[in-house]
């Protein structure tokens, strides 16, 4: 082997090396661009996912608050019975009309026309009003003289009042208090703002008004429906 040989062969025998300075190569650039979108393929299915289950929730919280409304109910009933197994109601009180109500509630409303019966408990905050419509305190009870005025939700917590807006006049209305029942005629139906509290003001009437919200799905406007009691 002569010199020329020996300095070939020996150059081409040495790998080439990188200093601190030198370009990255392409193996370490392929590697960094394959995490880089291993992170944001990460990212994307974390934020899809993200979504997914917020859309879920928000489809089924109608749904859990109707779940709320039927339990709260059925145990009112539960207790309804129970107190009738104890007596909880006087003859007296029984022979006027009236029933057996579970602690918290004011009256049993029903309104045949659109099928329903629930119990009406006391107050119009939302804890109430989840459980069923709710009695205006400053307002007189069913069957008393005056304007007794029963607020209800119309889309979630088992919208009691969904169907007002079907109550056509001389439709009748019971409701039944723990001393007496009385039967209420349909006279009209109205569209107020959230803030006309004149539709719970008392005359010389005596008369069951009922609100819920209006158009269904927004709290813009109420939704009135007034009922004149007769004997």
């Amino acid at each position: 082997m002569n010199q020329t040989d020996q300095t070939h062969t020996g150059t081409s025998a040495i790998a080439p090396s990188h200093d601190a300075h030198s370009p990255v190569g392409p193996q370490t650039r392929t590697g960094f661009n394959t995490r880089t979108r291993a992170k944001t393929r990460t990212g994307s299915l974390t934020m899809g996912l993200l979504i997914i289950l917020v859309g879920a929730g928000l489809m089924a919280y109608p749904k859990l608050t109707d779940l709320h409304y039927l339990w709260a109910q059925w145990r009112l009933k539960v207790a309804a019975a129970a107190q009738s197994l104890s007596g909880g109601t006087g003859a007296d009180e029984r022979s006027l009309g009236g029933a057996i109500l579970p602690d918290g509630t004011v009256a049993l409303i029903v309104i045949p026309s659109i099928g329903l019966e629930a119990y009406v408990v006391e107050g119009t905050g939302g804890s109430a009003l989840a459980r069923g419509p709710g009695h205006y305190p400053h307002t007189p009870l069913p069957g008393e003289a005056g304007n007794a005025v029963i607020a209800g939700h119309r889309t979630m917590y088992g919208h009691p009042f969904h169907d007002l807006d079907r109550l056509q006049p001389g439709d009748r209305i019971l409701t039944i208090t723990s001393n007496r029942s009385a039967t209420y005629r349909v006279t009209e139906t109205i569209v107020v703002g959230p803030s006309a509290v004149e539709v719970t003001a008392q005359n010389h009437r005596d008369l069951l008004t009922l609100t819920t919200c209006h158009p269904k799905g927004s709290a813009a406007k109420r939704l009135v429906v007034v009922a004149e009691l007769h004997d």
